[in-house]
């Protein structure tokens, strides 16, 4: 075998394994924005429908998967959590409507997003190993404001009215913006309301015992 033959073959093995690299490092992102399950249906008490938007559902169950673009809906009465991928646990409360609009959780690349959207109803979200990663994404979307974390327990949603209520239960912050102001929770305990779409997050303030309790009872699991 003559140098040059050695030389070529050396320089495409070297080429086919740089195009494999690069394809199988596109291949995790790619899948989790294409459908496939970002986690599942850990618990449920009563009745809901994983499905997509404007298609018949799903009727939910223990083990379920759940899928970027899914959109879960509870029924009265009902209490549904899911577990995603990298361990954060989602809580629904009753009547709640609830969508994943972006999962991707690829930790050997420092990469981690987690989009969702609250439609209405209440929930609870507790982060888990993504909010440890190299600038991640955690956030709920609503119609009033968008509300992210940074490995936080906190618990959102319409259930004093037609008001948003956001609280932190436990951990480092929240912060809760539209495009008329923004404020950060870092004291356990204290929430904001966003009144309307246009509204100003108010000023963060201590939750009254009464509210934080009927808010906790919003997402907890009936006692048998």
């Amino acid at each position: 075998m003559s140098p040059f033959y050695g030389l070529c073959r050396s320089f495409f093995s070297i080429f086919a394994v740089l195009v494999v690299v690069a394809f199988l490092g596109r291949v995790e992102p790619i899948m989790a924005a294409s459908g496939v399950p970002a986690g599942h249906v850990t618990r449920l008490v009563g009745s809901a429908v994983v499905g997509e938007d404007g298609a018949v559902g799903r009727a939910a169950a223990s083990g379920l998967p759940v899928r970027v673009g899914n959109s879960i809906v509870t029924g009265a009465d009902a209490r549904l959590e899911l577990q995603l991928q990298d361990g954060s646990r989602v809580t629904l409360g009753a009547d709640t409507r609830f969508r994943i609009d972006e999962y991707t959780y690829a930790p050997r690349r420092n990469l981690g997003r987690a989009v969702f959207e609250l439609v209405k109803g209440v929930f609870r979200a507790t982060s888990g190993a993504i909010t440890r990663l190299r600038a991640p994404l955690f956030e709920v979307h609503t119609s009033y404001a968008t509300l992210g974390i940074r490995g936080t327990d906190f618990w959102g949603g319409f259930h004093f009215g037609n008001d948003l209520d956001v609280v932190l239960l436990r951990g480092h912050g929240v912060y809760v913006r539209n495009e008329s102001g923004s404020v950060e929770l870092t004291r356990v305990g204290a929430g904001t309301t966003v009144t309307g779409p246009t509204g100003v997050p108010k000023s963060p303030h201590p939750w009254s015992s009464a509210k934080l309790d009927a808010a906790k009872a919003s997402v907890a699991w009936p006692v048998r």
